[in-house]
């Protein structure tokens, strides 16, 4: 991530919850850097979550999750995927078997081991499994699904940065407004989860 170090605004998601943070940088003329950190225990992530915007869209983001990466990864080979992944939202709308996520995935595993793993969808891609129109789709959908998630968050804390993000990042370009609506509609046709909030 390229930033600033100064902070232009800060604060916490118990005073201000991220909709309306949200809300604020869609009508923030100019482009920056939204930055979430979202302690451990809410549902679909944890970590720092990233977002490019400039005039009103949203352009990229980046969720860098803390060590449970691996630990889903490692879940997903074992059993079944995991839900807030692009392996998981692949299989549930049943563009790739489960067999062909765990062979993904164990394929950036091993190519992770001599080195920077590749993306998963960059290696479903290359095996024949995603067309790029599909994998694009998906990584958007994704991304929204990152902020339904972020809707209940009411821990953690936030802060604008002017700078813009280095790759890898999920590619969004859509208005936040937009991305608001998706997103609500999202959470509200998502199954209730009944997991415990820490």
């Amino acid at each position: 991530m390229t930033q600033d170090s100064r902070a232009l605004l800060t604060g916490s998601l118990s005073f201000f919850p991220p909709l309306e943070v949200l809300q604020w940088i869609g009508h923030h003329c100019g482009e920056g850097l939204l930055v979430f950190d979202i302690p451990s225990g809410w549902r679909a992530f944890h970590g720092r979550l990233s977002i490019h915007f400039k005039n009103g869209k949203v352009l990229s983001l980046r969720l860098d999750k803390n060590s449970t990466e691996r630990r889903r990864i490692n879940r997903a080979l074992a059993s079944e995927p995991s839900s807030g992944t692009l392996g998981g939202l692949l299989v549930e709308r049943k563009m790739i078997h489960n067999s062909e996520l765990r062979y993904g995935l164990s394929l950036q595993e091993t190519i992770g081991r001599k080195g920077s793993p590749p993306p998963l969808g960059e290696i479903l891609q290359g095996l024949g499994l995603l067309a790029p129109d599909a994998l694009a789709g998906s990584l958007k959908d994704l991304g929204i699904s990152y902020f339904a998630e972020l809707f209940l968050c009411q821990q953690g804390c936030f802060a604008v940065y002017q700078g813009k993000l280095e790759k890898p990042f999920l590619p969004i370009d859509e208005r936040i407004d937009h991305i608001l609506l998706r997103a609500a509609h999202y959470a509200d046709q998502a199954p209730q989860s009944e997991e415990v909030f820490v």
